[in-house]
């Protein structure tokens, strides 16, 4: 299998160019050549930004995809994570824009390499004709430094121009987090997103392997498709060369098998998440019964909404403070131990409002979305967003004089990526 690999790689040096590669600016005039590139294979100055357009011979070209090489941010690995990268995506159908983005450029270079990718991305848009490409869907892939900055792209880009793939192939720095915290500092984007193909080797940096495990479960519970492979070994750095370290080697076939799913059809309607769409919570019943028949027997000035925060409060500890402060007030308890957004939409739309208009509905709700270690699944805090305005649409379409005291959740991993 191997000595096929690599043949098929051969092969895809010798016919996968037609000719070299086209060199453009970032305001897509076209210039006379690249950054030079020193006897070591690396760019290591890089004194304008610039793209090298690697063409396809497949007609159309499949989709087309924005290369970025790695290299620290302090050099540019333009050949075994550049060049041969895209003769090998030009073999299977794609054209290959490999930019040399800024560097060493001091606290500055992490930005500017980002302006420097968010235009090529712009530059890469179907509407754009100025490298000659065809308006195939746009993906990126970066190595290392190239796989930290492709993730910040995705981060910024609104839903329209997200990428309908993502890869990255031994991305750095994804373990670091925002200044006096412990949330990661490049998340997936907030919005609908394509595929994400992830890979590293396990003798990789232990927290550059940790911040990819982290990267792609969070993609994918945001409702994005994921894939990680982290090979036995291979060490940092490999990209593409006649031979590959150890189960490295097998890298470039596990892309192609990826190769499918670059371009994954979108759906013309998007779905609602999980969170959002009505499940009655187990073991329930009878106390949904029971709040059904108080809500039909009386009116209520307040009624709050929750988990067992609020369901807490008819706990004989508790009562002294309910008494006080809520049952002068004509309250109604709504609150469920162990309830999710999904349950308080069910409950909500099977009767538990029906013909009631309080002055002041309280909602808190959202925390046990978030739980891994007693739940089957785990919602992002976009999806626990979008349960939250659910069911505050449900209420007010039920209760449209009220108004809506909304408590921000309790914060927490549990167990799921992230807090």
């Amino acid at each position: 299998m191997h000595e096929r690999l690599i043949a098929a790689m051969l092969l895809v040096s010798v016919v996968g160019l037609n000719a070299a590669p086209e060199v453009f600016t970032l305001d897509g005039r076209a210039a006379a050549a690249g950054n030079p590139t020193g006897a070591d294979g690396f760019v290591h100055a890089v004194k304008q930004p610039i793209l090298q357009v690697f063409h396809t011979a497949t007609s159309p070209a499949i989709g087309k995809v924005l290369l970025l090489p790695g290299g620290g941010y302090h050099i540019l690995a333009v050949g075994h994570e550049g060049a041969a990268v895209a003769e090998f995506l030009n073999g299977h159908g794609y054209d290959v824009a490999m930019l040399e983005y800024s560097i060493a450029a001091g606290d500055a270079t992490r930005e500017r390499a980002l302006g420097d990718a968010l235009a090529a991305w712009r530059l890469l848009a179907p509407t754009q004709a100025k490298l000659g490409l065809s308006e195939s869907p746009r993906s990126v892939m970066g190595f290392s430094a190239g796989g930290h900055l492709a993730a910040r792209l995705c981060a910024i880009l609104p839903e329209p121009q997200q990428p309908r793939s993502a890869i990255l192939i031994y991305p750095a720095y994804l373990e670091e987090t925002l200044p006096g915290s412990r949330i990661p500092a490049v998340r997936p984007p907030p919005c609908r997103m394509g595929s994400l193909f992830t890979l590293i080797a396990a003798d990789d940096n232990a927290g550059w392997v940790a911040g990819c495990r982290e990267y792609s479960a969070a993609w994918q519970a945001s409702g994005g498709c994921s894939r990680l492979e982290v090979l036995a070994d291979g060490g940092h750095g490999f990209g593409i060369k006649p031979e590959l370290p150890g189960a490295a080697k097998k890298w470039p076939e596990l892309l192609a098998g990826f190769h499918p799913v670059m371009l994954p059809p979108l759906p013309a309607v998007v779905p609602p998440p999980p969170s959002a769409v009505p499940v009655p919570q187990p073991g329930c019943a009878d106390r949904h019964q029971q709040k059904c028949a108080a809500v039909a027997a009386k009116k209520f000035d307040l009624i709050l909404l929750g988990d067992s925060i609020t369901h807490n409060f008819e706990n004989p500890g508790f009562q002294p403070v309910w008494n006080q402060f809520f049952a002068p007030r004509y309250a109604l308890n709504l609150g469920y131990s162990g309830a999710r957004t999904e349950n308080i939409l069910w409950n909500i739309e099977n009767g538990e409002l029906d013909g009631q208009a309080p002055k002041v509905i309280t909602l808190m709700i959202g925390t046990n979305n978030a739980d891994t270690a007693n739940y089957p699944t785990h919602h992002s805090g976009d999806e626990i967003a979008s349960g939250i305005r659910a069911i505050v649409s449900a209420i007010r379409k039920k209760c449209p004089a009220s108004k809506i005291l909304l408590l921000r959740c309790f914060p927490g991993a549990y167990g799921g990526p992230g807090p």
